[in-house]
C-alpha cells in the first residue's frame, strides 16, 4: 500500500497512438497503449524493459505474446466467438499451427508465415481428416473414423470424390463417379473374394463375384434382391441357376468337355436327372434323390434306348430300337442283360447292344446272368 503513494500515471501521444505509463519511485513504466483504431496493447516488465503480453482488438480478438522486449512473438489469438488460434516461431515469423473451435474441432497447419496450409482436422466425434495442397488449395485426401474405417478421396478442393473405403477387418470398397454421386463398383474381401457392382449411387446391384478359389458367380436382379444365375468354376465347369434371391437352384451344368448335366429339385436338393454327352450325343437319364442318383435310361441319337432295371436287387439292362428291325435285331431288342456292376454293364452293352447278333456277346450275357443267379443263392 505504501508504494501507491509513489505511483503516478502518465500519458504520451506517440504518432496515432496514446501510451500510458505509471511512475513508481521516479521511474516510468509503460502499462498499455491505445491505437487510433481502438486496439489495446498491454505491457509487462520493469521500467525500460516492458514487453507486450496482450493485444486486444475492438473486433473481438485478443492476441497473446511471449518474449522479452523487442522479441515478443505471437503465441495465441482468442476470438469472442470461442475460436482460438495458436502460433509458433520468433517475432515476425510467427506461423499458425493449430486452431481450436467451440465445437471441439481442431485444425492443424504446416508451413512458414503467410503460407501455412491445412494438413489435418480433428472432429469432435473422433474422425480425423487429412489434407494435401498449398495454402488455399488444400484438398481432402483421407478421412479416418474411430471404428477403424478410412475414406480415401481424390480431386481438387471443393470437388473431392470418394474413391475407396477401407475397414479395420481388411474389407475394401471402391467407388467411381463425381463428388456427391459416387457409386460402389467393387468390394475386395480379406480372403481374396471380390464383388462387382453396377448402378447409380444408392442403387448399386451386385453383378459378379470372384471367389479366392477362382470361381466366378454372375448375378442379376435389383439392388438388395440379386440372385445367382451362373457360376464358372476353375475346372471349366459352368453351373446355371434359376429362382429368386436365396432360393436359387441349379438347373444345368456344362462341363469342360462340353457335356451337359441337367438338375431338378429345390435349392440344396438338386439331383441329376439327365446327362448329355457331346462326343456321341448319348443322353443318360437318372432317378433318385441327391447323392444317390442311379442311371435308368440311355438314349442314343439313332433312337436306341437302353433301360436299367433292378428286379430283386440285380441290375438289368433292356435295349429297344425304333422302326423296322431284322430278326437278329429283334432278338437283341428283347435281350435282358443281368450284370453285377457298372463295369459289366458297359462291357456287355458295347458288345451286345452295339453289335447285335454277335455270338460272343450272347455267351457273355448268359455267363454274367448265371453268375448273378449263383451269387444271389449264396
Amino acid at each position: 500500500m505504501a508504494d501507491s503513494c509513489f505511483t503516478e500515471f502518465v500519458r504520451k501521444k506517440v504518432g496515432q497512438a496514446l501510451e500510458h505509463y505509471e511512475r513508481v519511485r521516479g521511474e516510468l513504466r509503460k502499462t498499455h497503449r491505445v491505437h487510433e483504431d481502438g486496439t489495446f496493447v498491454v505491457y509487462a516488465g520493469a521500467a525500460g524493459k516492458e514487453y507486450i503480453v496482450r493485444a486486444e482488438c475492438p473486433k473481438g480478438a485478443v492476441g497473446h505474446y511471449k518474449g522479452r522486449k523487442g522479441e515478443e512473438h505471437l503465441v495465441r489469438v482468442e476470438y469472442d466467438h470461442g475460436e482460438v488460434q495458436y502460433y509458433e516461431g520468433r517475432k515476425g515469423e510467427e506461423r499458425k499451427v493449430r486452431v481450436e473451435f467451440p465445437d471441439r474441432q481442431v485444425q492443424h497447419f504446416e508451413g512458414r508465415k503467410g503460407e501455412a496450409r491445412l494438413v489435418r482436422i480433428e472432429f469432435s466425434e473422433g474422425a480425423v481428416g487429412h489434407y494435401e495442397g498449398r495454402k488455399g488449395e488444400e484438398r481432402l485426401v483421407r478421412m479416418e473414423w474411430p471404428n477403424g474405417e478410412v475414406h480415401h478421396f481424390e480431386g481438387l478442393r471443393g470437388g473431392e470424390r470418394l474413391v475407396r473405403v477401407t475397414w479395420s477387418d481388411g474389407l475394401v470398397h471402391h467407388f467411381e463417379g463425381p463428388a456427391g454421386e459416387e457409386h460402389k463398383v467393387r468390394c475386395v474381401h480379406p480372403d481374396g473374394e471380390v464383388r462387382y457392382f453396377e448402378g447409380p449411387r444408392g442403387e448399386e446391384r451386385k453383378v459378379r463375384i470372384i471367389f479366392s478359389s477362382g470361381a466366378v458367380c454372375h448375378c442379376e436382379g435389383p439392388a438388395g434382391k440379386e440372385y445367382m444365375v451362373r457360376v464358372e468354376l476353375p475346372t471349366g465347369r459352368v453351373e446355371h441357376y434359376e429362382g429368386p434371391a436365396d432360393a436359387e437352384r441349379m438347373v444345368r451344368a456344362v462341363l469342360r468337355n462340353g457335356n451337359k448335366m441337367y438338375y431338378d429339385g429345390p435349392k440344396s436338393e438338386e439331383r441329376i436327372v439327365r446327362l448329355w454327352c457331346v462326343r456321341d450325343g448319348v443322353v443318360h437319364h437318372y432317378d433318385g434323390p441327391k447323392g444317390a442318383e442311379r442311371k435308368v435310361r440311355m438314349t442314343y441319337p439313332g433312337g436306341l434306348v437302353v433301360i436299367w432295371e433292378r428286379p430283386g436287387g440285380i441290375t438289368v439292362v433292356r435295349t429297344e430300337r425304333p422302326g423296322n428291325c431284322t430278326r437278329a435285331q429283334r432278338h437283341w431288342r428283347k435281350l435282358r442283360i443281368h450284370a453285377l456292376s457298372v463295369g459289366w454293364l458297359l462291357r456287355l452293352y458295347e458288345v451286345a447292344a452295339l453289335r447285335p447278333g454277335n455270338s460272343t456277346a450272347k455267351r457273355l450275357c448268359e455267363a454274367n446272368a448265371a453268375r448273378a443267379v449263383r451269387q444271389r443263392r449264396e
